[in-house]
Parts: structure tokens; sequence; C-alpha cells
């Protein structure tokens, strides 16, 4: 594939305020956060995609501190940063059978629709012709209407965040002051309308939870982080995924990086409001994550722990569901295992990773289909090895 050059240019402000891009300006989020800087993260082990980020412009000065230091008259204008906002909020409507994002063996995003023997399209290609780069850690909006990762596209020498739109023709980095946000930990998630990006960071934890927002102003730019997980009990808070209304996130939440033991699903307000573990792992379980909300409030998650394989007693996983304000995990399909991380669709079928199909004889992770019953719909896509670092779904 040819070079070509990364391209830049002003954002559209009204296509900010529909949440669809034009061209491939930044994204612009503006002055750096105060509650995180996502320069100075380590990398996350738990996906296999993730390498170690570059620190960059330590030195980075406030883009309002005088050129001469004194205030003078060559002094930059004061930048005046939103207040946090609460985006609006409502479910975005089901269109279709959905689509869901994952990432290919060969290291780039592919996009299908979620039908048996779905046309499998490959995101990365077709953002190449936008600007070439490599992806990681991509997420959809609910509304399938955006495209929320980390790229190193648009002239990012290590990966940084940006926002694409459904067309895979558009899209640009997300800003602040002027420089690339890199987060270097797990997917990020952007809500439906492009006014809310919730994203994992260090912070008062080993990783935190932050939502930064944009007001219905969007030559304002965005407001500085938010802490979601100031009053959570563990270690790592991670892997957010919204809310079908999007006021809220499920995540990981446990004791290590990796999410593989003991690990928690807990649940917050985008605004912080509302922390609460939904499920703590219990016997048989010992490790719950990945989870996704369904429309009806429930939460649908990987539950890994003791289960009969063949007749044989191992540990395997399976897709459970917690039914809303109730902690005890119900298998969704008692009888697939080795079946993990779930996402649920706009229509409320169920996607997941599925190792258990018959003539896989590798073992590999395929896209299974399924009702919000558990009732099996079919393969999605199979014959490849699906990396296990997360499925998005979404219109």
């Amino acid at each position: 594939m040819p070079t070509r050059s990364p391209c830049f240019g002003a954002f559209v402000a009204t296509a900010l305020v529909s949440g669809l891009l034009g061209g491939c300006g930044d994204y612009v989020v503006g002055p750096p956060p105060e509650a995180a800087d996502p320069l100075d993260l380590p990398a996350n082990v738990y996906d296999e995609d993730a390498g170690a980020p570059t620190p960059e412009n330590r030195a980075e000065r406030s883009i309002d501190a005088g050129r001469n230091g004194d205030g003078g008259a060559d002094a930059a204008p004061a930048v005046v940063v939103p207040a946090w906002e609460m985006p609006p909020t409502g479910v975005p409507a089901a269109t279709g059978r959905g689509r869901v994002l994952f990432l290919h063996p060969d290291g780039m995003f592919r996009r299908v629709e979620a039908v048996q023997g779905g046309v499998v399209e490959n995101v990365g290609a077709a953002l190449n012709r936008l600007s070439p780069g490599v992806d990681s850690r991509m997420t959809q909006s609910k509304d399938g209407a955006l495209i929320v990762g980390e790229t190193t596209r648009f002239g990012c020498s290590t990966p940084c965040l940006a926002v694409f739109g459904a067309d895979l023709a558009s899209g640009g980095r997300v800003t602040r002051g002027g420089e690339p946000i890199r987060i270097g930990a797990t997917p990020p998630v952007i809500a439906a309308g492009g006014r809310l990006i919730v994203f994992a960071s260090a912070g008062a934890h080993s990783l935190d939870l932050y939502s930064i927002t944009r007001p219905a102003d969007p030559t304002l730019g965005w407001s500085k982080a938010r802490l979601l997980t100031a009053t959570s009990p563990m270690a790592w808070n991670h892997r957010p995924s919204l809310s079908t209304d999007q006021t809220k996130v499920v995540f990981d939440c446990g004791a290590d990086a990796d999410g593989t033991e003991a690990t928690s699903v807990c649940e917050v307000g985008v605004d912080g409001a509302g922390f609460r573990v939904v499920a703590r792992p219990a016997a048989p379980l010992t490790n719950l994550h990945n989870p996704s909300y369904d429309a009806d409030g429930s939460i649908v998650f990987e539950g890994e722990g003791a289960t009969v394989i063949n007749g044989v007693t191992g540990k395997g996983e399976r897709i459970h569901r917690v039914a809303a304000q109730t902690p005890a995990p119900t298998p969704l399909a008692p009888t697939y295992t080795n079946d993990n991380t779930p996402c649920v669709l706009p229509s409320g079928n169920v996607v997941s990773l599925w190792l258990g199909r018959q003539g896989n004889a590798q073992g590999g992770h395929e896209l299974k289909l399924m009702s919000n019953k558990g009732q099996f719909l079919g393969m999605i896509a199979q014959g490849f090895d699906i990396r296990d670092v997360g499925l998005s779904c979404g219109n």
C-alpha cells in the first residue's frame, strides 16, 4: 500500500453536534484533564495488543501560560474549560440486526453484521484510505454511528485517542490543548451523539475510570476529566461498557490487571454517582468479567469456574446474567462452555467468542449469536481465531 500523508484540519462544528465526523480534523478535547494525565500511564497487560506507551511532551506547558512566563502582552489567551455536563440521555433506537466490532488475528479490526454467515468488513483496511496506521482497543457507540479507539493514524507516532465515523471515511484525533491523548490502558467507550467518552487511567487506584463530556456548544471543547471510581474497593477498574440509556457504565473491577482471578463486576454513573459492586465471584465461579448491559437493565458477562465438560469436571467459561439489583449470576446458556467475552446487541441478542463449535478442531475463538434467552441463532464468523481483547456491539 502506498504511503499517504495524514490529513488534518479544522473540525466541523455542526458535525460535532450530530455526532458525525467530517474529513479527518481533530476531535478536540481542550486543556489537559486535571484528574488524570494519560501521558504517565503504565501499559495494561490484559490486552494482548497493548504496548507500553511512549511518554511524550512531559515538559508540556499549559496552553494558557505566557510565552514569556510573566503574563505580559504576548501571553496566550486563557482557555475557558467547560464544566462537566450530563449529556442527553435516552435509548438509541435499534435498527436492523446490529453489527459487531472485533479484532482479527492479523491485528486489524473487523466489523460484521450480526447474522449467521455475515459479511466481514475490514475496518483497518478501510481506514487506511483515510490515513495509514494501526488501531488498538476500538469500540463502537450503541447507535453504531461512531468508533473510538487508539491509533497511530493522523501522525500519531504512538497510539493516540481518535474517533471515526461509521462510514470509515471520516475521523480525527481526540486532542487536548492541541496535543493528542494517549491512554495506553483498556478500551474506551463513546456515547451515541459523541458527547461523552469514558476511559481508564491511573489515578487513586492502579486504574480508574474517568469521563469527559462535550457541552451542547461544540466550540467550547471538552470538560476536564471526572473521576468515577474513587470509592471502588478494587485496585483495577477498567473495560467499561455503557448502559442502554448511556447514564451508567458496568466494568471489570478486581485485584489484578489481567482480570484472571477474583475479578468482580461493578457499576457507576457516568457522573460518578451510585457506585456498586454488582456481583462478586462465589463458588462455583472464581472470576467474572467482560460485562455488557441488556435493554432490561440486566447485565451479561463471562463467568469462569468449575463446570462439567464432556462428563469431566473442570474449569471453564460460560455466559451468565445478573438481573437488575439481584446479585446471583445465572448461566444464560448452560450447555455452552468455553464461551467468552459477550456483548449485547441493541436488539437484545447476545454475541460471544465461542471455542466449542463442532468442527472447530483448533479451538479458535469464533463469533456465536444467541437470543437473550440463550437460544443458539448461528455462527456469525468462524474459521479463524479472533483475538480475545473484547467485542463491541452496536447498530
